[in-house]
Formats: structure tokens, sequence, C-alpha cells
């Protein structure tokens, strides 16, 4: 091992005589700088909360005084709590860190909900002294088990970790409940220590770890991490093109999975980050067509442990180029040493980037390395900018924790009742109200979620004291807060191997024949059972992707207005840009040459000072910079404005940077101008009203809904939500909490009282435009949503695939006859005029068929001669006529139409009226009709 004269050295030193000995067996010596800074700290006992980035060496800065404390006192029992909220993590831990506590004599062991029935045994048979697990599985344990409440007497300390990832949700307000509970167990004072990567506001971070009226310390890592991204958009080649159509997506595409693969050339190997498990599948499927199965692996959530585990392993040795992961890998999983790291596609948010690229240069001092690879979308580039600007400056987004959750005092409460036996109210309020989150909550407000309890039959109120209710048991022990979607295991045929999961909204739609991508391959359905779908590979077929629970990362509002900053400085020409927003000068280009396509057309360009409100045929636009929840907060306050003003309610849509109604008419300027009226003048309250009950009128809200009932108990897990029942719960405590569920995921009322205020105040002004075709920006600002990685159906966008099927089609030759003087004649459609002519006698009536040219002629030559045709060639020619009209009327738009597989002049007609939204609706509607002809050509054979 060498020389190790005078280690172990600094605050390991302080560290207990046997600890020393093991660091010096484990090649540990020298502290790193979090570890030099906590050591001291923590072993005086202190609360704190420890902020470094991955790769730090944080875990062991708070096991190792922690465990140094506990080894100095005797006693059986659990000494230390690891409390971890990703199972994948637990692995990790264990092979890092619990063979150095081993060796120093303390007993570990990890606990989870996929723990074996023999571990389970033997984890409550004897005393662990240190423990990782769930906080899922520690709550239940709490609750269940008086064995291993009896060995939490001796509990010291507790560890959060990933305290990042907690704070805004609901498991991290259970837990924080959870940890006051522990308090009235343990004979000692229990020692709270939170992990974190950089959050926005460490003193909430450091509230929520410590409770109410605690003492606690922030120890930050002195030693900066340095972040390196840049933001790419990458131009389409002509090898591209050709491998787009091979592939059958569009040449962007192709252009940013080739520049993958450069990346993974240039360095040993490159992780690959995208913000969802569809878009992750489909990017490990595309770059195996392009570098082979054995180069690329897929890393999320939903696969197998096995599936994983294999992918970590690969990587970690070298033997994989590229892997393909979402947040699965964002954390502290062991895949070795990463040199750059790939964003697909904008991050959404600042923290995401810098805790994705920050997988790279883990080793102390090292520079983390990465690149956003962007869609040739202004906004998707913009935005790109912003974050990766803001996450190397170290501006990250705010949490947002939930504020006294209904169904989590449900539930934490029937935990308390089954814990004792029996609880004072009194007491339950006590140890409640000592959590962070519930610090406000009153006793009025306890009292009536306790007499929900009661009407449910969970618990039983007898004066001042709770008891068990019939169904305390049946409800306390089916729930969690971890969102809850009904899983089917995928099976594959003969090996009887575990593939994944898929969501029961997905399953829904598969039937014994269909196919879709998991693990990156291809699998067809053989059979569907009760909880799992069976398998068998195939080597090619459709890329139809699963359905995974989960939406985009929301784009926050602070982010948004500096982009909306940023752009008013581009659109002035402001000079030093490039200094402060670092991209390549592709992006550049693209952002400038959009803005100056935007201005040249005479439309005002929205900033963090104008919103644009621009009126498009039937669509009433505000562009602006909202971030993701102030858009949807403006969407619900806009239709509503509207609603009450037309008499019926628009169909609407929003993300960060537009928000979109669609009327059934124009909209009238009287309409339009009563709209900036309304907004000008509307108080936050007013606005709210209206939101609120624009919200509890959306089907989000009736999901919502029934999720926060099942949490509360008010409906069986596993039941079918009936809209029926759930109405009648829209005015129960249930109905509250997911309207406060929803306004926490989805809205923003702090930004939208701001904005208003801003409106009001003439700091931003609304523009009105009325636009013949949509202004640049707007339709970039809608292109961003429909291209964007969240994929449903397909792997492929169907702005994607319309791209890709004009492509095809303009190679594609057809032959085409003259129903004037019968010429017969091929041409490629892209080469065609768009009024294409005969070239014998220049008229326009003709026609694509499939016939050879002799049959053609003879047709349109017993026609012209008045021979009276029956049979067969009555319906050809019928049908020669039919497209000739076509042709004739939308030129070589029908030819698009009548070139694509199962279309006919009937179906053509119906698809070219699409031509009146435009070229895009036209081709998007072309895209659907061969989709739908190619599931449904079975039934028209023979």
């Amino acid at each position: 091992m060498g020389d190790t004269k005078g280690c172990p050295s600094g605050a390991f030193a302080l560290l207990h005589p046997r600890l020393k000995e093991a660091l010096v067996k484990h090649g540990y010596c020298e502290p790193t700088p979090v570890q030099e800074r906590a050591i001291p700290v923590l072993l005086r006992g202190v609360n704190a909360l420890v902020m470094a980035p991955t790769g730090s060496g944080k875990t062991e800065a708070a096991l190792l005084p922690l465990a140094s404390r506990v080894m100095g006192r005797g006693g059986d029992g659990i000494k230390i709590l690891y409390v971890t909220p990703l199972r994948s993590l637990n692995r990790d831990i264990f092979l890092r860190i619990v063979k150095l506590l081993e060796t120093a004599g303390l007993r570990v062991f990890v606990r989870h909900g996929d723990s074996t029935s023999s571990e389970r045994r033997l984890f409550l048979q004897e005393p662990f002294d240190v423990v990782i697990i769930t906080p899922e599985t520690l709550e239940y344990l709490l609750s269940s088990s008086k064995r291993f409440r009896e060995y939490l007497a001796s509990l010291q300390a507790v560890i959060i970790d990933e305290v990042h990832e907690l704070l805004d949700s609901k498991r991290g307000a259970e837990l924080s409940v959870v940890l006051e509970r522990l308090e009235r167990i343990s004979r000692f004072r229990v020692q709270r220590v939170g992990l974190s990567a950089t959050v926005g506001d460490p003193m909430l971070a450091a509230r929520f770890v410590a409770g109410v009226g605690r003492y606690v310390e922030i120890i930050e890592d002195p030693s900066a991490k340095r972040y390196e991204i840049i933001v790419e958009t990458v131009k389409p080649g002509s090898s591209d093109n050709l491998e787009a159509v091979r592939l059958g997506v569009e040449p962007d595409t192709v252009a940013r999975l080739r520049r993958i693969v450069e990346y993974s050339e240039r360095y040993r190997h490159v992780l690959v980050f995208t913000n969802t498990r569809d878009t992750a599948e489909m990017l490990s499927k595309l770059l195996s067509l392009l570098v082979g199965d054995d180069k690329v692996r897929v890393h999320h959530g939903s696969l197998s442990r096995e599936e994983r585990l294999e992918a970590e392993k690969l990587f970690r040795e070298g033997k994989l180029p590229i892997l393909v992961a979402t947040s699965s890998l964002e954390l502290g999983i062991d895949i070795g040493h990463v040199e750059f790291v790939v964003q697909y596609l904008s991050p959404r948010q600042a923290s995401k980037l810098v805790q994705r690229v920050g997988r790279s240069g883990h080793r102390l001092g090292r520079v983390s390395r990465g690149v956003v690879l962007t869609l040739s979308n202004f906004y998707d580039v913009l935005e790109s900018m912003v974050l990766a600007a803001r996450g190397m400056r170290g501006d990250i987004e705010e949490p947002r924790p939930y504020e006294k959750p209904l169904d989590v005092l449900v539930h934490e409460i029937a935990g308390m009742v089954d814990e004792r036996g029996s609880i004072t109210i009194d007491e339950v309020y006590d140890i409640v109200t000592r959590s962070w989150p519930f610090r406000d909550l009153t006793w009025d407000e306890l009292l009536e979620v306790i007499g929900l309890m009661e009407s449910a039959r969970i618990l039983r109120r007898d004066g001042n004291v709770l008891r068990p209710g019939r169904r305390l048991k049946s409800y306390h022990y089916s729930v969690t807060m971890i969102p809850d979607v009904k899983q089917y295991v995928v099976i594959e045929q003969g090996s009887g191997r575990r593939v994944g999961v898929l969501d029961e909204v997905f399953v829904a739609d598969l039937s014994p024949g269909k196919q879709f991508v998991l693990a990156g391959k291809i699998w067809e359905v053989l059979d569907i059972g009760e909880s799992r779908v069976l398998v068998r590979k195939v080597d090619e077929g459709s890329l139809v992707l699963p359905a995974w629970e989960g939406d985009l990362i929301p784009v926050e509002w602070k982010a948004a207005r500096e982009a909306g900053a940023l752009l008013r400085r581009l659109a002035n020409n402001d000079s030093g840009l490039h200094d402060s927003y670092p991209a390549t000068s592709s992006s550049w280009v693209l952002l400038e040459s959009v803005v100056r396509e935007h201005k040249s057309r005479g439309y005002p360009v929205p900033s963090d000072r104008l919103v644009l409100v621009e009126v498009y045929r039937d669509i009433l636009a505000l562009l602006g910079f909202f971030g993701t929840r102030l858009a949807k907060t403006l969407e619900f306050l806009v239709s509503t404005l509207v609603a009450e003003m037309v008499g019926y309610t628009p169909r609407s849509a929003s993300n960060a940077y537009a928000v979109v109604l669609q009327l059934n008419s124009q909209p009238s300027p009287l309409l339009v101008e009563t709209l900036t009226k309304l907004l000008k003048r509307i108080s936050l309250d007013e606005a709210k009203v209206l939101v609120e009950r624009a919200a509890k009128r959306s089907n989000l809200f009736m999901w919502k809904l029934y999720h926060v009932a099942v949490r509360m108990g008010l409906v069986e897990k596993g039941a079918k939500p009936e809209r029926r029942l759930l109405e009648s719960l829209a005015d129960t405590l249930a109905g509250v909490e997911a309207l406060r569920e929803l306004e926490h995921d989805k809205l923003d009322f702090e930004a939208l009282e701001r904005l208003l205020k801003d409106i009001r105040d003439g700091r931003v002004r609304l523009k009105i435009v009325y636009s013949v075709e949509p202004s640049p920006l707007l339709q970039h600002a809608i292109s961003v949503a429909s291209s964007g990685d969240r994929v449903r159906d397909s792997t492929i966008p169907s702005s994607v695939l319309a791209s890709v099927l004009r492509k095809r089609l303009d190679e594609k030759k057809v032959r085409l006859v003259c129903l004037r003087c019968g010429e017969v004649f091929e041409e490629r459609i892209g080469s065609l005029d768009e009024k294409p002519k005969c070239p014998k006698c220049n008229a326009g009536f003709i026609a694509p068929t499939s016939l050879s040219s002799g049959e053609a002629r003879r047709l349109v030559d017993a026609a012209r001669k008045g021979v009276r045709l029956k049979g067969e060639d009555a319906k050809r020619l019928r049908e020669l006529r039919e497209a000739a009209d076509l042709v004739l009327t939308f030129g070589k738009y029908a030819l698009y139409a009548l070139s694509v597989r199962g279309v006919g002049p009937k179906t053509a007609r119906r698809v070219l009226s699409q031509l009146a939204y435009g070229e895009e609706a036209f081709f998007k509607a072309l895209v659907e009709a061969e989709q739908r002809y190619l599931k449904t050509r079975r039934y028209w054979r023979g």
C-alpha cells in the first residue's frame, strides 16, 4: 500500500482509534476539503447540512465522525440511520463505505423494500449498529415492528441523504414527521445531518433537516466545483440527410446522434442524459443502429435491477462507450470515472444541469465538462444558454417544499396510532408541529383531519385519545407518498428474464402482436396477464415507446425572465453577450437569424419587458417569458376571462414561453383589447379565484384528486377513478389538498402577482398584433412543445415524421397520365412545378397512376373517343378523373397525398383540406393517414 507515515492526517486524526486503523487499511490518508471542514463540527454533536457536489466525499464526511461518536458509547441497538431516497444508492454506499465501517468493528445492514424475506428476518433477529434504509421502509418498520422500535432506543444520529431530492416532495414532508417520531423513541438526543448538492436556499434545506427550534449549521465544500459547459446546435450535413431516410428520423436528429458518437470517440466513454425515460429509449435505439448494440446501453428507473446493474458495470469497466440515462444516474451511483457528459436538449433547470455534468470530472479538483445538444429551435437554444450560464455561476433554482400537506398528515397520524396503540391528540400535535413542513398547522386543522379519518374508519376518537379504526392497517400499509401508477412486469418468453416494467396507461393500448421498445430493444407482445406482459425479442419493427408517469421538468420563472432579458439585449444588438453565455457559433447564428426574421416582418420582440399578444386566424397567443408554472397559471386565467366573453371555454395550451388559446373563430379586436385591459387592472385576489375555478374544472385536478383521495384512505388503492365519486370529494379536505398540490406542482401565484403588478405599473407592456401567418417566434414557441423530448406514441414527433415524409416523397418517381391528350410521363415529385402540367399539351388535368403506360393510354383514348367503359375499366377511369381533379385544384400537394400508401382520392381530399391551416398541418395529416392505413391494412386484404 506504500508509505503510510503521517496517515491518517488532518481531521481524520480526530477520529476513534479503530476508525483511524480502518482508514489506513483501506487507503484513506488525507481528508477531502469538505471532510476536513465537516468532521470537527459533527464530532461536537451539532445538527448540520453538508452541501457539496457529487464526488467530494460528503458521505464519508458525515458517516466517519458519527461512527466515531457512537464507537465511544457501548450498548446494543441501532445507533445510526442512513436514510436515502433512492434504492439504487444503497448498493453503492454498501460497496464504498460498509467495508470500512465493518473493519472498524461496526455492523452495517442495508434494508429496503426489495430486501428478501431471509434478509428481513436477519435484520430483526439481532441489532446492527448502522442501518441504511429508504424513507418508506423506515416509516413502515417504525409503525409496525416493536422489535425495530426497541433497537431504535439506542439511536444517536440520522443522516438524510440527497436532501435536495426530498425538499420539494411529499416523501420529504413525511420523513420530516418520522424524524420527530424517532426523537420520542431514542433515549439519546438524535443528531441530524443532511447531505445535499447545492440548493438555491441552503437555510431552508437546513431547517427542513433540523426541524423547529433546533440549532443547525451549514457546512459547505470550501473548494468550489468548476464547470465547463457549452451549448451546441448541430447542423445536419449531406450524409445526415441520407442517414435520416434510413433511420426514419429528421436530419437534425441524426446530426445530434452523430455528434454524440464523435464525443464518445474523443473521450473514453460518454454519459448522455435525457429528461425523460422515453427519450432515453429512443436515443439508445437510434444510437445502436449507428454504432452497434454492444456500444450503447440505456439506464432508467423502469428497467429491471439486473439491466441497470449490468449497464453500470460495463460502463464502469470502460467496455461501454455510450450510456444513455435519465435522473437515475444523476446521484451517487458508482459508474467510475466519466470524462464528458452530454445533455440531450435543454435540461430545463440549472440544478439538473450541474448535477448531471457534475458526474464528469468526478475526482477531487477535476473540472466537470459537458455539452447541451439543443434542438434547432429558438427557445431550446436560448433556454439552454441561460441555464448553462446560471449553472456555472451557481444560480440554482430555489426549493418549493409542500406546506402542511394533509394527505401526509393523515398517513402519519395513522402510523402513530398503529405504533402506540393509542395516542393523545395533544401529543400528535406536538410531534407534527416540530417538523418544518407542519410548523404552521393549527389545532382546528388537525381536528378537521381527525374527523375525516374517523368518518373513513381509519381511527376512533375517544375524547382526547385516538385509537385504531377498522381500516387502519389496511389503509396505512397499502399507501405511500410515492406517486402510484400500476405497473406490469415485462417477461421474456423462454428465458423468463424480467426485462422491465410498463405503466398501466400504456399496457391498455397493447395487444398480442404489437411491438414496443424497452431496454433499447424491440419486443413483440405475446400475451397480457393480470400483472405481466409476455414478450419475445424481434429484430425490426416500428419505434413505439412505453408511456411512463412523469411530466416535463418545469422551467422556473427566474430562468425564463433571464432568457427574456437575453433576447431583449440580442434584439438591441448588445455586444458582449457571447462572453456571458457559453454557446457555439451555430447556436448564436440560429438565434440571430430568427430574431432578424421576426423583426424584418414587423413583429415586436417579446422579452422580460414585453408580452406579445398575437392573433392568427382563430389563435390567440401570449408570447412572453413566463416559466412553466406561471404560463399554466396565465393559461387558466386568460381562458377563463375569454370564456366569460365568448360564452364557451376555448381550447388552450401553454409552455414556458407561450399561452395559446384556440377559439371557434378569429377573436375580434374588441375581445382582444378587452382582455388586455382586464390584465392591466385585475387584482391578484380576483385572478386567483378565476384560476382556481378553471383549475378545478381540469382533468389534471381530477387526476390529482384521485391520488390524494387514495393517500387519505377515502378511495381504496387500485380502485378505478370514478368521476362521480371524485366530484363528490371535490369540496372535502381531499379536494382542498388536491388543489394545493396542483398549485404547488403546476401554478405560480407569486410570479403571477409580480407580472400583474409589472403590467399595471407599465414595467411590462402588452403589444397586440394581427398576423397573416404566425410570427417566427410563435412558430418556434409552439414547435418546441411538439418537437421536444416528451414523446408518447412514437419515438419520432409528428412534426419530424412530416418532415421525413416530405423528403421521402420528393425523391419518389411517379408515373403521370394526361387525361387531355393521353401522354404518359415519369418524374420525381420534388422536381415538378407547384402546378404540374403535361409536357406535350400543357394541360393541368393530369393524374398519377400505377397502370402501365399502355393501359393508361388505352383508357384515356377510349374516353376521348366516347367509348362507354364498364366494370374495372370504368372504375379505373373514374379514379383517374378524381385524382386529376385534385391535381388541377391543389397542384403538387395532391401528388404528395396520392403517392402515400393507402391514400386514395377520397382520403386525399380530406387531407388536402388541412392546407387551410398551413403546409405542416397538411403533412402531419398525411402522416396520420399513412399510419392509419398501416394499422388497418390487414382488414382490407382478400
